[in-house]
């Protein structure tokens, strides 16, 4: 459980959407450190003209004292990234260029951080994470980076997220001086291609549009953004999400919440008396669907075809990434549905 002083001076929104997150499966070391990523993003150098909406966003959802130097607000509990930091570059693939930085009374010198495996996290993988076909290499990465990371801030009981912000705020405005162009760079690869489920939260908070989330049912998150307007097809698909919502239960199991979605598209074509928009009216660009009616109705064929498009698959039943695993499973037997309507006609 979140502890009293893991909220403190957090507004409501914001330790509403803290709590949503935690009770979806997010540990208690990872919502510390998705609040010290904000901080690496809030805390990068950038022009006046971008920079001053980010701050004025993050302000309202994470308000920190600005009038105490941030180095002496977080002395007890910063203790410098650069380990994680460069562990998550490596296992991205990421290309940085830094600048040699002289070291004082010293010939040689040093860069702002090392690109290379200190087996701080076991997951990820070398070289492409960010061209990956599939969304999951995204989960697999930032799940135990954020671990690794909320780890150094989340062991000390009476450290809050806000001061995990500041850590992380901290850590970018020192890169920024040793080394500007890595440290832009470095946010670039950090938070440019979030997992679904971190994306959503993680644009709540710094755009300042956490009441809109906060509003919104976990599968309705997990669901946002997935590609299916324009407007009217939309609207049926919100429909359908509609009954997702009301019908299958937050606790299903993956078979069991194939089954219950599957059974509300049939409902729900039913109640619309098949009057539903074909697939073409979208933009869900989405080859060799599931037949409906035939491949459509097996689980195993369906969870196949996720694994084999999204990468998840039934064992992504922990965290965030199970509402994943669940949205894609839900546009699979949707778009199959729709798709059916092309051969109707």
């Amino acid at each position: 459980m979140l502890t009293e002083h893991d909220l403190e001076g957090l507004p409501a929104a914001s330790a509403a959407a803290a709590n949503m997150m935690h009770a979806m499966g997010m540990s208690r070391a990872q919502l510390h450190g998705f609040f010290t990523l904000i901080g690496f993003y809030a805390g990068t150098r950038r022009p006046e003209e971008d920079y001053m909406p980010i701050i004025q966003a993050v302000s309202q959802t994470i308000p920190t004292n600005r009038d105490v130097p941030i180095d002496e607000q977080v002395e007890d509990f910063y203790e410098g990234y650069e380990l994680p930091i460069g562990e998550f570059m490596f296992k991205w693939g990421a290309d940085v260029t830094f600048e040699k930085i002289s070291l004082e009374n010293s010939d040689q010198t040093a860069q702002l951080y090392q690109i290379r495996n200190f087996d701080l996290f076991s997951e990820g993988k070398r070289a492409g994470v960010k061209q990956a076909d599939h969304l999951a290499a995204f989960d697999e990465l930032y799940f135990p980076f954020l671990e690794a990371v909320g780890q150094q801030t989340a062991r000390f009981p009476e450290c809050s997220l806000r001061q995990s912000f500041q850590c992380g705020v901290l850590q970018m405005q020192i890169f920024g001086h040793l080394d500007v162009l890595a440290a832009t760079q470095t946010n670039f690869y950090l938070t440019d291609t979030l997992p679904p489920m971190i994306g959503h939260f993680f644009r709540g908070f710094t755009q300042n549009k956490l009441e809109e989330i906060n509003t919104l049912q976990p599968l309705q998150i997990a669901m946002m953004g997935m590609g299916v307007g324009p407007n009217a097809y939309m609207e049926q698909y919100l429909g359908y999400q509609h009954q997702l919502i009301e019908y299958c239960t937050d606790d299903l199991a993956p078979e069991a919440f194939f089954d219950c979605a599957l059974a509300q598209a049939k409902n729900y074509n039913d109640s619309v008396k098949g009057d539903l928009l074909p697939l073409s009216r979208s933009n869900v660009k989405l080859l060799d669907i599931p037949i409906w009616n035939e491949a459509c109705d097996s689980f195993f064929l369906v969870n196949g075809y996720v694994k084999q498009i999204w990468g998840f698959d039934a064992s992504s039943t922990e965290g965030l990434a199970y509402w994943d695993y669940k949205a894609c499973v839900a546009q699979t037997i949707y778009a199959s549905l729709t798709e059916s309507k092309e051969r109707q006609h």
